[in-house]
């Protein structure tokens, strides 16, 4: 007998407590009915020895609670690595992003340049490029698989009469 508390007030006490590591409850006692022992695997016990017991049988179920804990351990471990890369990969498509926002930005005042028409206006919308060059307004489809240079080999030569269309 345990002074102050039971074993099964003791287990329901640690499960509600829900500290941050797992702890792994054998409860080492003489009572040996049935429903005992579907109480205490209730109120939160892992495994449950009878008096008498066998000095090796206890050191074996033991060693078995510290396989759960170890693999309780690296199950965490794992959660946390997965977690960890999935931040990672979403700041890497971020970056990506605003990489990508940069790049638009310089190729479309680089093709704004190549032209120098007062008159040209670049928009970009969605997959489509367009200028908008007076009288004859011009809709580009771009495939993203290219490198934003190939539009500015296209306008340039667009501007000398050699324009090719590419998809």
């Amino acid at each position: 007998m345990m002074p102050e508390i039971d074993g099964i007030s003791l287990c329901r006490k640690i499960r509600a407590a829900n500290f941050s590591e797992y702890i792994y409850i054998i409860l080492l006692t003489a009572k040996n009915q049935k429903s005992e022992i579907i109480e205490g695997l209730e109120a939160g016990a892992d495994d449950y020895i009878i008096k008498p017991f066998h000095p090796e049988e206890l050191l074996a179920r033991i060693r078995s609670g510290r396989r759960v804990i170890d693999l309780e351990d690296k199950n965490r471990e794992a959660q946390s690595k997965s977690m960890q890369a999935e931040k990672l990969v979403s700041i890497g498509q971020l970056a990506a992003g605003i990489a990508h926002e940069i790049k638009i930005s310089f190729y479309l005042h680089s093709i704004e340049d190549t032209l120098d028409d007062a008159q040209c206006v670049l928009d970009i919308s969605g997959t489509d490029l367009i200028m908008d060059h007076r009288p004859y307004p011009l809709l580009i489809h771009w495939n993203r698989q290219y490198p934003h240079t190939f539009f500015v080999q296209f306008f340039s030569q667009c501007r000398c009469g050699q324009a090719f269309f590419f998809n």
